[in-house]
């Protein structure tokens, strides 16, 4: 369940967490932290810390190499693909 609400965009454990209540999925946020370490040593989740020290994960889709773009004033963040 938890694998099938990751998207390719970061999230954070908190949006995660609030993405399974939605769906009416009682898991607390122990087992959330590791069963996306346990994805991210598998290669399936990236796992990306930001200068702020906030932790955002995402479904790795295939792309060897990208970086984030965080956009100060609103806080979004893009991907940015190098081929």
């Amino acid at each position: 369940m938890l694998l099938s609400l990751l998207r390719a965009t970061p999230q954070s454990i908190a949006e995660i967490s609030s993405l399974l209540k939605k769906k009416k999925v009682a898991i607390d946020r122990g087992t959330i932290y590791k069963t996306l370490d346990y994805f991210t040593g598998l290669g399936i989740v990236g796992r990306t810390q930001f200068k702020d020290n906030a932790v955002l994960y995402d479904l790795i889709s295939g792309i060897a190499h990208r970086h984030h773009v965080v956009y100060d004033k609103c806080g979004d963040v893009e991907d940015v693909i190098f081929n």
